[in-house]
């Protein structure tokens, strides 16, 4: 399957590219950052015998759109929200990893109704309400984010893309793959969706509304009948 298989669906003032492949109820994947749906482009061979796969980049990733906003976690869900409800899709099963898991445990609390299957990892089972409840990589990460003197670091797509992200993989990223994921985010102003990202990584009690959106789903996922596959 060609990632370029692939349409677009205006959403508000964005454009959400997005691949919609094979018949059935429909499996919804959702990446993390700084990636975009291309990280399925592999797995999705497999499932579009059986389902209906549907595969969106989040605005400012990808082929989506690149809108002038400050990219927070709530944005995404506004927009994936407006998205998921225009496709009109029900008995949906998801498929997350990482950021892409907070978008999805967020609306399937919202829209139980709609939602048949939770399938997810390296997610935000839980908020972070101190320093030692994270994973050691996580705390090497916050601390680099948390002083101000890296802020060039921060600010170089390409120390995170070409750098950090492939220690976080367990195979060899390519380098088209790089590229492109590099590329998406080199065409944002000031690569506002990975540095708001990395403001919003849950290191503690802040950000306030982190904490409480992850909170919220947290609770919800410890009482639905839902089935879950981590």
């Amino acid at each position: 399957m060609s990632i370029t298989d692939a349409n677009k669906l205006k959403v508000k003032d964005v454009e959400i590219h997005y691949i919609d492949e094979g018949q059935g109820d429909p499996l919804v994947f959702l990446h993390g950052v700084p990636t975009s749906g291309r990280v399925w482009s592999q797995v999705l061979p497999y499932f579009t015998d059986h389902a209906r796969c549907i595969v969106p980049d989040l605005p400012g990733f990808g082929e989506s759109s690149k809108p002038d906003i400050e990219y927070k976690i709530t944005d995404h869900i506004e927009y994936l929200s407006a998205f998921l409800d225009a496709l009109d899709l029900k008995n949906v099963t998801f498929v997350s990893q990482a950021w892409g898991s907070i978008i999805a445990f967020d609306y399937a609390r919202r829209h139980e109704d709609r939602v048949s299957g939770l399938a997810f990892f390296e997610s935000y089972l839980r908020p972070i309400t101190d320093w030692t409840m994270m994973s050691l990589p996580m705390q090497e990460l916050a601390a680099i984010v948390n002083q101000e003197d890296n802020a060039a670091v921060l600010e170089s797509t390409d120390y995170f893309i070409e750098k950090l992200l492939p220690r976080a993989m367990l195979k060899e990223m390519s380098d088209e793959d790089t590229i492109v994921y590099r590329d998406a985010i080199n065409q944002t102003a000031h690569h506002q969706p990975l540095l708001q990202y990395l403001r919003e990584v849950p290191t503690g009690a802040e950000p306030a509304y982190m904490t409480e959106i992850i909170s919220d789903y947290s609770k919800w996922l410890q009482k639905t009948d839902i089935p879950k596959l981590l």
